[in-house]
């Protein structure tokens, strides 16, 4: 699946996770592996606690930090393709 600016998001709920000095911990239980989040990506991860669109994460982003809109549109997707990947998030029903 190809995530675009429309394309809602959120956590996958079964991950275990927990913040430390600004980055989040993640485990999957079922695929055995830990991941860690910097603080952009936890800030991210906040942002999914419930589905959102990746245009209004990208914009939530371009609001907090100084970031061009096309430069965090591109970078905020491919992350999200990762965590996709990764099974870390969710791609919820429009």
């Amino acid at each position: 699946m190809t995530i675009s600016a429309s394309t809602p998001v959120s956590r996958n709920p079964a991950l275990v996770h927990t913040e430390l000095d600004g980055q989040t911990m993640m485990m999957s239980v079922e695929a055995g592996k830990y991941f860690a989040l910097n603080r952009i990506g936890t800030r991210i991860w906040h942002l999914i606690e419930h589905p959102m669109t990746t245009g209004d994460i990208v914009a939530a982003l371009t609001r907090e930090f100084d970031v061009d809109a096309e430069r965090c549109q591109a970078e905020t997707t491919a992350f999200l393709q990762r965590l996709l990947a990764d099974g870390l998030i969710q791609v919820d029903p429009a």
